[in-house]
């Protein structure tokens, strides 16, 4: 149960774990390299897959069945992975994963930004709730 947004060069989540409790974590994490990913659904197999990332990719890729990744590239592009890799670039720099992604995806086409997006989804989604992880690419200098 999650809510993730990317929109403009910003990725934004909800912290929202849901199991027999309420916990909370962290759904976004810094890439080498540049960027960020975003995982959601089965938390221990996108957390495994989202660790691989962190370790630069060594060994064997994970599945993560059950469970799918958003990435945001340093260039703005959005890639998606389900359930397996390799990821795949989407035509759009617009996208949202989790239980809030169609909500968030109509409050995006309707002007809101990432985290306005998943602030509002969060709202009326119960499998999303506050407080916010926000990630944005660093603006690039003018020479």
């Amino acid at each position: 149960m999650t809510t993730i947004a990317v929109k403009e060069g910003v990725m934004a989540a909800d912290t929202q774990l849901s199991s027999s409790t309420i916990h909370r974590v962290q759904k976004i994490y810094p890439l080498p390299g540049g960027g960020c990913v975003g995982g959601c659904g089965e938390w221990s197999k996108a957390y495994a897959a989202i660790s691989w990332l962190l370790g630069g990719r060594q060994g064997e890729s994970p599945e993560f069945e059950g469970a799918e990744l958003v990435l945001m590239r340093p260039d703005g592009s959005v890639w998606i992975a389900c359930e397996r890799f390799p990821e795949f670039p989407l035509l759009e720099d617009v996208a949202a994963i989790g239980c809030g992604s169609a909500a968030a995806m109509a409050l995006m086409t309707h002007g809101l930004g990432a985290k306005e997006a998943v602030r509002a989804t969060c709202r009326t989604d119960p499998g999303s709730s506050e407080p916010i992880q926000v990630y944005k690419l660093p603006k690039k200098r003018k020479k």
